[in-house]
């Protein structure tokens, strides 16, 4: 199997965890008042994410500070997304980028859900630089 193969089929597991969680929410949340103070809003946009105490030089061996995620819905105050990686959730912060900006985030939830993947909610807490 070739890499590509590999990444391919990683992104297709993505997409299919994150099309179970969104149909699971729309089922929840037609039982369910929500008390958010922003709407959210679903999608299946891949990612990354920095997790600050992990950082080294970039491209130094062993830099695992990186992490591809898949964000699964986003509204004005946090986001949600899955990953393969169990997080590091102890200090609970880490840095989303979304397209062109970063934003420092605070780890509100986790869990692990479906084929090896992690569910995180988070809550953006103020842009930030990397």
């Amino acid at each position: 199997m070739s890499y590509r193969d590999i990444v391919e089929k990683k992104e297709q597991r993505a997409k299919r965890v994150v099309s179970m969680l969104q149909s699971w929410s729309e089922r929840f949340d037609q039982h369910v008042t929500q008390r958010r103070s922003h709407g959210r809003k679903g999608c299946c946009v891949e990612s990354m994410v920095l997790i600050p105490e992990l950082r080294r030089t970039a491209g130094e061996l062993g830099d695992q500070s990186l992490i591809q995620i898949w964000i699964r819905n986003i509204s004005a105050s946090g986001a949600g997304f899955v990953t393969e990686q169990k997080l590091p959730t102890e200090k609970k912060e880490l840095i989303l980028s979304l397209g062109t900006k970063y934003f420092l985030c605070k780890i509100i939830r986790s869990r692990q859900v479906h084929d090896g993947f992690w569910e995180y909610g988070v809550q953006l807490i103020r842009e930030t630089e990397i």
